[in-house]
């Protein structure tokens, strides 16, 4: 570029030359400290994870955290800085283990020490070498206070003497506190683990389970699994931990009182292994009232899940007082096996706690008459004592570590009951044999069924039905009279109104309390003739289905109510039982395929986001789905469009825009 300018009336011309060059920005001077921080970064997140290779001391001090202690106080720890959790801390791996002992060993609880012995045993080992160096500190007390007392030793055997006793308390004191915080350590990590792989297996299991035969894993009950059965998994590896430290206190703590008071112990064991006979005994009682608290539980939690899903349709009929008495009742059920397995325990914890008292009473009486005059000098009662505290701490671990593994034991048979329920049958379905065939499906030799409820049962549960019926209305009139004129809308209803509703009412739930399930039931449309399969009986069945459906074209299947139309799409969903005999039924997939059942299920958020669900947002696909599914004039009668924020299963928008989000929701997701 040229520039003329006047100088001294001459005229001279001036080139300056475009600078292309980018301004240089000042860069940020580097500490030496970030950078030092950035390598012990780079160096955790590139090495092994350092709980992976501690050791037994490391384990002891968790000096394996002090990687982590140094950046964290330097900078903010993120997920991107921390380096793999070690392969056997996993989940995957622990959940993909416990299953294969699950299906090997037949059970959780066998699966568990299957995988964990050998730690089970290594841990039991310390444990012992624990106690016999705690229990042991009474002994060198006692050897310690005899040399003072006695004033054989002088000089410098004196102080030798002394100096020995006492190292040896330090030191087994140490070892004994050590071996504990390592053997805590190594525990919890076992529980964690086990807890995940649990939870791991039971969600895997949720998304493979049948949900339409019949079976007693509600959503209630598959709450409880997660919530309080995996957890209790954890919880029993650190009372595993409290019934070894209290086994091995008895053992060594009997021991040295053997040494210590020769054969009045005699009389110190009998009383003491009577009364723990007989609390060992009532636990058996415990246990009985455990799993009938258990049971009624999941009988109230399915009844309350019930009134929830349905508690706009309860207030529209008028049956708030029929629930409320009913749960009342269910309530109550649960309360009583309550009761009576605290009353239980409460009388075994009082054994427990007075045993040892009682074990000592009867000991000392017995020192006094067989060895008076040696039996209360100061070393042996000082060391008496020492043992004994140590015997009654592991008395009072006892009662309650027993009562929480019959509540683990409950637990893990309702786990295994689970993981071991009926799965979506799938392995007839072949998928995309022949992409380019005209037909969508094929299926061939299609043979079903539902399998029918026991009649014995059936006729046991209609009893028990009419009895508790019989007692509701009693409940209900009984409560009817102690509310408040102000508390609910049916005061003003008669006692009539109240016995109707309660004749009318069924919670849809024909294993608990419905009689007109069972009679509907057995009223079913039969497709050919019930037959015997093995020990099964069937309830419904489809025989020899064949058909195919072609692509591009609209097929419709009809027929009569119960002729077996829903129970043709469930069959090939898998959630039938097909017969396993020649020849076997085939099911051909040639694409993709979508299923849409009679109940959408949306979730508490946009329109788009439950038709995106867990995709990336395509706009051309979305207007592709909306366009197809007849969704477009829904959205425009919405203020906020697309962006429409849902309620709960979509309450806020009529049946049929439903329909249509889930079908454009299933367009999508092609």
């Amino acid at each position: 570029m040229s520039k003329v300018t006047e100088n001294d009336s001459k005229l001279r011309t001036v080139t300056v030359e475009p600078n292309n060059e980018e301004p240089l920005i000042p860069r940020k001077k580097v500490t030496k400290k970030e950078l030092r921080l950035e390598k012990d970064i780079a160096r955790l997140r590139d090495r092994p994870h350092p709980l992976d290779q501690a050791g037994v001391m490391s384990s002891t001090f968790f000096w394996w955290v002090n990687p982590f202690l140094s950046i964290g106080n330097r900078t903010s720890l993120e997920q991107k800085m921390l380096p793999d959790a070690p392969k056997r801390d996993r989940v995957e791996t622990n959940e993909h283990s416990l299953m294969s002992f699950f299906f090997t060993r037949g059970g959780v609880g066998k699966a568990i020490i299957a995988m964990y012995k050998l730690n089970f045993f290594k841990n039991a080992f310390l444990m012992m070498i624990t106690q016999a160096s705690f229990c042991s500190l009474a002994l060198f007390m006692y050897f310690l206070i005899e040399d003072i007392g006695g004033g054989k030793y002088t000089g410098d055997d004196r102080t030798k003497r002394y100096g020995m006793w006492y190292g040896l308390i330090v030191l087994t004191q140490l070892m004994g506190t050590l071996l504990t915080n390592y053997i805590s350590c190594d525990l919890s990590r076992v529980g964690i683990r086990l807890k995940n792989a649990t939870l791991f297996a039971v969600y895997k299991k949720i998304l493979r389970v049948n949900v339409l035969n019949p079976s007693a894993h509600t959503e209630a009950n598959i709450i409880t699994y997660v919530q309080s059965d995996c957890q209790k998994i954890e919880d029993s590896i650190s009372k595993f931990s409290q019934i070894l430290e209290a086994s091995w206190q008895i053992v060594f703590g009997y021991a040295v009182c053997i040494y210590l008071i020769q054969y009045n112990v005699i009389a110190l064991m009998i009383t003491f292994f009577s009364m723990t006979a007989f609390t060992l005994y009532l636990y058996k009682y415990i246990m009985k009232y455990e799993i009938g608290y258990m049971i009624a539980k999941d009988k109230k939690m399915q009844l309350l899940n019930n009134v929830l899903k349905n508690v706009k349709y309860i207030k529209l009929k008028v049956w708030e007082l029929y629930y409320h008495a009913k749960l009342y009742l269910r309530r109550e059920n649960e309360l009583i096996n309550q009761k009576k397995s605290n009353f239980v325990f409460s009388v075994v914890f009082f054994l427990n706690w007075i045993n040892p008292t009682t074990a000592i009473v009867v000991s000392v009486l017995s020192m006094l008459v067989f060895d008076s005059q040696n039996a209360f000098t100061a070393a042996r009662l000082l060391a008496f004592m020492k043992v004994l505290t140590t015997i009654l701490r592991g008395m009072g671990n006892i009662p309650v570590c027993i009562q929480f593994f019959i509540e683990v034991r409950v637990s893990i048979d309702r786990l295994n009951s689970f993981l071991d329920a009926e799965e979506i049958k799938s392995e007839f379905i072949e998928k995309n044999p022949n992409p380019d065939s005209t037909f969508a499906l094929e299926m061939e030799f299609g043979n079903f069924y539902w399998v029918k409820t026991d009649e014995k049962l059936m006729k046991e549960k209609r009893d028990k039905a009419r009895k508790q019926k019989k007692t509701v209305r009693i409940k209900a009139k009984q409560i009817q009279k102690q509310i408040n004129n102000n508390d609910m809308l049916l005061l003003d209803q008669s006692e009539k109104s109240v016995s109707v509703a309660m004749s009318v009412a069924s919670d849809g739930n024909f294993r608990t309390s419905s009689v007109h399930s069972v009679s509907k039931l057995r009223q079913r449309t039969l497709v050919g003739s019930l037959k015997e399969d093995g020990e099964k009986k069937l309830d419904f069945e489809l025989k020899e289905i064949e058909f195919v459906i072609p692509k591009g074209q609209l097929t419709i299947i009809f027929g009569k109510s119960g002729s077996g139309k829903s129970s043709l799409l469930y069959a090939l969903l898998g959630e039938m039982n097909h017969k396993y005999e020649e020849p076997l039924p085939k099911l051909k997939i040639n694409g993709q395929v979508g299923f849409m059942s009679q109940k959408p299920w949306l979730m508490a958020k946009t329109v788009k986001e439950n038709i995106v669900m867990d995709l990336p947002f395509d706009q051309e696909k979305f207007d592709h789905a909306v366009k197809y599914s007849a969704l477009e004039d829904d959205l425009k009668l919405f203020a906020e469009g697309e962006n429409r924020v849902l309620q709960e299963n979509g309450e806020n928008v009529s049946g049929g825009q439903r329909t249509r989000i889930e079908l454009a929701r299933m367009i999508y997701q092609k």
